[in-house]
C-alpha cells in the first residue's frame, strides 16, 4: 500500500491544516507522531529503496515524494524538505519537452502531484517554492488539449456530459484532467506563458 499510504497522509495533513481548531493539543501531538511513525517512515523507506539519480522515475514516485514533502513541511523538518527538493528537479525529467511517455491520465496523475509539492513547499517557505520548475508539466498542456475529443453524454451515467480523450494502454476513454492541475498552470503561467494559461482555463 505505498500509494494508499501516501494519499492517506496527504489527506490527513490537509484535514488538520484546514481545521486545526478541531483538535486538542493531545490529539494534535498524536496525529503528528502517527504521521512521523506510520507515514514518513514508510514513505521515506520506499523512496530510499527506489531512488537512483542515474535512472528515470515513474509517476508513482511523484506520489510518494508528495507525501514526504507534505509531512516534512507540516512537521517543520527543514533538512528533509531541502533534501526532497533535490529529488524534485530529477523527477521533472519524467516529462518530455512537450508531452509525456504514457497516456494523458498518467501525465495528469504525475503532474498534479508535482503541483501539490510546489504548493506545500511555497506555503512552508515561499522563496523555495518559487524556485521549483513548473515548465516540465505545464509545457504538456497543448498535448493534453490536443488529446481531447469532445464532451458526450453516456447512457446510464448521472452527469450530463463526460470528456472523452484519446488514450491508450490501460487508460480510460473517459478522461477529465485534475482541476487543481489546470488551475495551478493557469495561475503560474499567466505572465510567463499566457497561451498555456489560457489553454488550462
Amino acid at each position: 500500500g505505498s500509494l494508499e499510504t501516501s494519499h492517506l497522509c496527504v489527506g490527513i495533513v490537509n484535514a488538520v491544516d484546514m481545521n486545526p481548531d478541531l483538535f486538542t493539543p493531545e490529539e494534535m501531538a498524536e496525529i503528528k507522531q502517527a504521521l512521523l511513525d506510520k507515514g514518513m517512515y514508510l514513505t521515506k523507506n520506499w523512496i530510499e529503496r527506489n531512488y537512483q539519480p542515474e535512472k528515470d522515475v515513474t509517476n508513482w514516485f511523484t506520489v510518494l515524494l508528495t507525501s514526504l514533502v507534505v509531512i516534512s513541511a507540516f512537521l517543520d523538518l527543514e533538512e528533509e524538505v531541502d533534501a526532497i527538493l533535490e529529488m524534485y528537479e530529477h523527477v521533472s525529467k519524467l516529462f518530455n519537452k512537450d508531452s509525456y511517455g504514457e497516456p494523458v491520465g498518467y501525465w495528469s496523475y504525475a503532474a498534479v502531484h508535482m503541483v501539490e509539492i510546489r504548493e506545500y513547499v511555497s506555503r512552508y517557505k515561499k522563496e523555495l517554492g518559487e524556485k521549483l520548475n513548473t515548465d516540465s508539466y505545464a509545457n504538456c498542456i497543448p498535448w493534453a488539449v490536443a488529446s481531447f475529443l469532445r464532451m458526450q453524454k453516456l447512457k446510464g451515467w448521472e452527469d450530463p456530459l463526460y470528456p472523452l480523450s484519446l488514450n491508450f494502454g490501460d487508460s480510460a476513454y473517459i478522461r477529465r484532467m485534475h482541476a487543481k492541475l489546470l488551475l495551478s498552470v493557469a495561475c503560474t503561467e499567466k505572465e510567463k506563458n499566457p497561451k498555456l494559461a489560457g489553454l488550462s482555463r
